[in-house]
């Protein structure tokens, strides 16, 4: 991980923004390095208020994750 560099992450280990954009995003992982699985962080550093994190996990569950199935 030190060896990265911040676009390398944006790139490669981060996905954000709105449902379409992170489906389409971590389907192309899936895709291009053969994901078997990923692990969700919606409060990057801890500031986040508890409705922002559960409408996060509300979306994904409801948006993304289902896209994903469909393509798996």
């Amino acid at each position: 991980m030190a060896s990265l560099t911040y676009v390398e992450v944006l790139q490669e280990r981060v996905v954000f923004g709105t449902p379409e954009h992170g489906a389409q995003q971590l389907r192309y992982l899936q895709q291009t390095l053969g994901l078997a699985g990923i692990i969700v962080e919606p409060n990057v550093g801890g500031d986040m208020p508890s409705e922002l994190i559960a409408r996060s996990m509300g979306l994904f569950a409801q948006e993304v994750e289902p896209q994903l199935q469909e393509n798996a």
